[in-house]
């Protein structure tokens, strides 16, 4: 995953790697996830902030 985009309704996510260890917060869209995140990512939440 190298972007995300969002909505209205959702306009925060938080990516966390695939082991848990390490996660971030970014406001939709986004555009670049990082290069610790890049092809590592495991879980995402999606809220309206």
């Amino acid at each position: 995953m190298s972007s995300a985009g969002g909505t209205s309704a959702c306009n925060t996510a938080t990516f966390f790697n695939r082991a848990g260890t390490y996660s971030r917060t970014f406001p939709l869209p986004v555009a670049f996830l990082g290069t610790t995140l890049g092809d590592n990512v495991g879980k995402v939440q999606v809220y309206r902030r």
